[in-house]
């Protein structure tokens, strides 16, 4: 097995074949009015990019609920990054926005 597999196992806490385990789903995110094109992670957080011109935030450990909707893009968010507590979107209206804290 790759390094790169070993980690992705060992931070999902898994020990063995990543075959041989279940993934089961712990909560869906709902509130887009458009398909989603991106996401990125930073800790607990998950951010959403959607065709809806909008890039929602969720909360991934106490109840999968949005906890804010950010709005700037004038086209479907198609690309998200997150780098040192800075959130970078990209659209199809040809802009990066820049959100941080």
């Amino acid at each position: 097995m790759s390094t790169e597999m070993n980690n992705v196992q060992a931070q999902l806490g898994l020990v063995g074949n990543i075959e041989q385990h279940v993934f089961k789903c712990k909560g869906t995110l709902i509130g887009h009015n458009g398909p989603i094109w991106s996401m990125a992670c930073s800790g607990s957080l998950l951010f959403s990019g959607s065709s809806d011109h909008t890039i929602k935030v969720w909360d991934t450990v106490a109840n999968f609920t949005c906890l804010k909707t950010l709005e700037g893009h004038e086209g479907m968010v198609l690309a998200l990054c997150v780098s040192k507590g800075v959130l970078y979107s990209s659209a199809s209206d040809n802009k990066i926005c820049v959100l941080g804290h």
